[in-house]
């Protein structure tokens, strides 16, 4: 699974879904927050997302 943080509807354009994303538990929920699941295990993802210390540290 691909995570992304941007414009749904350019990056909707190659795939991402905030639907997909809506399973998904990080400091950037919302309509932002897009994923594109790269095979059958990325359909069913679920849970907390960590990010990198560098994105976490980014208020």
């Amino acid at each position: 699974m691909v995570v992304v943080l941007g414009e749904p509807h350019y990056y909707g354009r190659f795939g991402f879904d905030p639907k997909l994303a809506e399973k998904l538990k990080t400091p950037y929920d919302g309509p932002y927050l897009q994923a594109l699941a790269l095979s059958d295990h990325g359909e069913g993802a679920h849970g907390p997302v960590s990010y990198a210390r560098a994105f976490a540290e980014l208020n």
